[in-house]
Formats: C-alpha cells, structure tokens, sequence
C-alpha cells in the first residue's frame, strides 16, 4: 500500500500530457456545446473520485452537476426523469475496471433514456466502454493495486482536466485562463509528494496510537465529504473496522450524540483557505470535549487551533484551492490506513479469509446479472 502511495506522483506527473490530451479530444464541440446537465455515476473509489470532482466541474463548467451511485442512477434515476431532460445530459461513468455490473448496467438504462453516455476507465475493451457513446481511456499503472489511491486519484485528475475542458469551449473560462489551471494542476502533483513525505511519519505514529481503536469516521466539508468516504473505505479495506464518513455539519446534527465516544476516532479534514474555517473551529471545539481520538488533517486557522491545544495533526498546508483539495488530503489518510495494515498485519480486502473468497476475483459486483442486456 504504502509503495503505491509514494509512487502516485511521479507517475502521474510521467501520464499527465497523455491525460490531458484525452480529455481535450473525447467529446466534440457539438457534443459538448450539446450538454445542459452533467451527471456522474460510479461505485465505492470511483463515486468518492466523482463526488471529489463535482463542485470543480460546476465551477469550471458552469453546468448543474451531480453524482448518484451506478444502482440509483441505473435503476431509478435514469428510469424517472423526463426524456427531454435526459437528452440533454452528459452521464460520464466511472470504473476502473469497466466490467462493474451495475455502472455498466446504468450506462445502457441512461442510453435508453436518451442520454449521451462517456465511460473512464483503464479497460478499453471493457462491457463499459463498449456500451457507452464515447471512452475516455485512463493510461495503467505498474504499481500495486492496493490501496487504489493512485487510480483514485487519476480519475479525479481527468474529472477535473474534463470540466476545464468543458468551461474552455463552452467559453465560460479564457483558453489563456484554462491554460493557466491546468499548469497549475500539474503543480499540484508535485506537491503531492511533498505532503506524501511530510505526513508519512505522523502517520505511521497515528496508527501505532490509534492501533486498538474499533471505530472510525471521517468528517469535512464541501468537496471533502468525497476524501471523507474515501477515507473510511480504506479503512475498511485495510484492517476491516467500522469506518463511516459524514459530512461537517452533519456530524454536529447526529454522530455528535454517540454514547460512547471513547471508542471512536475521529479524523476532521481540513483544506486550507477553506470557505467552512469558521464552522471547523466551532465544531473542533465540541468535538475535542466529547472525543479522546480526534485527529485534524489538512491546513488552515484549525491546524493552528489544534497545536495549539497539544492536538493530534497530520498538517497538510499546501496553496490549493477548496475544490481541488482531495488529491492532497486523500494522501495522509491512504498513509494512516497503510500503516495500520501494516501494523496489524491484515491482508487488503480480507484475502486471506475465506469468509470473503467470493469477493477475492471480483464476482461480488462483476458477475452481477444486468438488466437490459442480454448476454
């Protein structure tokens, strides 16, 4: 896990231009001039990396966006919704893989429905990519699989690469201005690293700490409910305890009144230049009266709060904006989860019990039966 953490940057830096490129040619100008709504669907990394996208694409773009896992898109949402309203939406679907059976099922609901359909995956001869009107074909990687952050965050990269795009011919941004944020993107994978290297040994003294703990969850706001899910399912993955994740607010309007808070650690995120600042220290404060676990990652006026409190941190204070912040937050929680598989010495994904072997060649969500297709 820990290998392919370390090894994201740099081979994203070597796949950038290659990316950047796809995400330029994969929709023409009629086809995107042609989009009124953009909804993106995906199961488990693939949804946590299109709800980490979403806000950035409606930023760029300038077109309503949302993101709805591949069952509720498929089955219910691509069933409900006016024809008129779906002929004019984009539905890009997530999988690394393609052979997902339910993101490849609500690809031909959503194309029945009358959408235009564009399928991201690393399978370019995949059931998804052939089912879908257009395929944005993300490059492979020799690096271990576990714990899928770099294919996590790949797709985030391209989501954001696409909006930018969109927003370009769309003119809602200058070529000029685009030119600027993509450079600027790439920057960004470089800092990568740098939080990769800062954060790894504080990491590693997190899980050493936090070892005994049988209850995670993860809060924060805006676009980081995304790095929150994320987070939680690494966890899950790695050592297999209960992990949740909950947005900012929320958790002050329900995961507040746990009765027993002694056996949950908390994990609050907290980009830099955050629009939510005010609400994170507000809420710190209650959670550092009821939490004995609570950990700030990230930057801003709350890391100061914390240390200054003799607080658990993993800092994180590169300049980005709020809505790209997930590829570096993400990073000191893929850590803190490998090292806590590493400690408890846990195979990924249980593969080493045979309580979970039906899962162990992908047949618990590939070998699905998909409605509307016969094969």
């Amino acid at each position: 896990m820990y290998q392919q953490i370390i090894g994201t940057s740099i081979y994203l830096s070597s796949i950038y231009e290659e990316l950047e490129n796809s995400t330029r040619s994969v929709l023409s100008t009629p086809e995107i001039y042609n989009i009124r709504r953009i909804v993106m669907i995906g199961s488990g990394d693939s949804f946590f990396a299109a709800k980490a996208a979403e806000l950035s694409i409606m930023k760029h773009s300038k077109l309503p966006v949302e993101v709805r896992t591949s069952l509720d898109g498929g089955r219910y949402h691509s069933l409900l919704s006016d024809r008129r309203d779906i002929e004019n939406t984009l539905v890009i679907a997530l999988s690394n893989s393609g052979m997902t059976s339910r993101t490849c099922e609500a690809v031909i609901m959503y194309k029945k429905s009358g959408a235009n359909t564009l399928a991201i995956t690393q399978n370019a001869s995949s059931l998804l990519s052939k089912e879908s009107n257009n395929s944005l074909i993300l490059p492979s990687s020799e690096l271990p699989i576990a714990p899928n952050f770099c294919s996590f965050i790949c797709s985030f990269l391209a989501l954001v690469l696409f909006g930018l795009r969109i927003g370009e011919v769309r003119m809602k941004e200058t070529m000029d201005k685009t030119g600027e944020r993509r450079k600027e993107l790439l920057r960004h994978i470089d800092d990568l690293s740098l939080v990769v290297k800062k954060t790894s040994l504080s990491a590693q003294k997190l899980a050493e700490k936090f070892r005994k703990i049988k209850y995670f969850e993860f809060v924060g706001p805006g676009s980081n409910i995304a790095t929150a899910d994320y987070g939680a399912a690494k966890i899950l993955e790695a050592v297999g305890r209960h992990a949740t994740a909950r947005d900012l607010e929320e958790w002050i309007h329900l995961n507040y009144f746990d009765s027993s808070p002694e056996e949950i650690s908390t994990i609050l995120l907290s980009p830099n230049k955050s629009i939510s600042d005010s609400r994170l220290q507000e809420i710190y404060v209650f959670m550092r009266k009821i939490r004995k676990n609570l950990v700030v990652v990230g930057g801003g006026p709350l890391i100061k709060l914390a240390e200054d409190n003799n607080g658990d941190t993993l800092r994180c204070e590169i300049d980005i904006c709020e809505t790209w912040s997930p590829m570096l937050l993400s990073a000191p929680i893929a850590l803190f989860a490998a090292y806590l598989s590493e400690i408890e010495g846990s195979f990924h994904e249980r593969a080493n019990n045979s309580l979970w072997e039906d899962s162990l060649d992908a047949g618990t969500v590939q070998k699905s039966k998909i409605m509307g297709l016969d094969i």
